[in-house]
């Protein structure tokens, strides 16, 4: 898995192809990701417990509790956040194509 410019949790890399990545994510309370986008894959974003706040870029704030999912397609900026006060735990798929991870100039909002 590559560095991350950012610190979750826990990450746990459950599929790691050069098409296709799904990983479980802990973040902690009240820390999130910086804002980013894949340039050629969809992410899809499914929580497990806890909270977790999707951003995407021209988009209302969704913010998903267990059992939840939302997408965001390739080349949109976004932030994932847990502003809850336990940690958020949520599958996080990436598919299908080449994985990047490219820093936003301008947070989704």
């Amino acid at each position: 898995m590559p560095t991350l410019p950012h610190q979750p949790h826990a990450v746990e890399l459950i599929v790691d192809t050069p098409q296709v990545r799904v990983s479980e994510i802990t973040l902690a309370a009240d820390t999130d990701t910086p804002a980013h986008e894949q340039s050629e894959v969809e992410e899809i974003f499914y929580c497990l417990a806890g909270e977790l706040t999707c951003e995407v870029k021209g988009e209302a704030s969704a913010v998903l509790l267990s059992g939840q999912k939302a997408r965001c397609a390739a080349g949109r900026d976004h932030r994932l956040s847990n502003s809850g006060e336990s940690p958020c735990r949520f599958v996080l798929i990436h598919g299908v194509g080449r994985f990047d991870f490219v820093l936003s100039r301008q947070p989704p909002g």
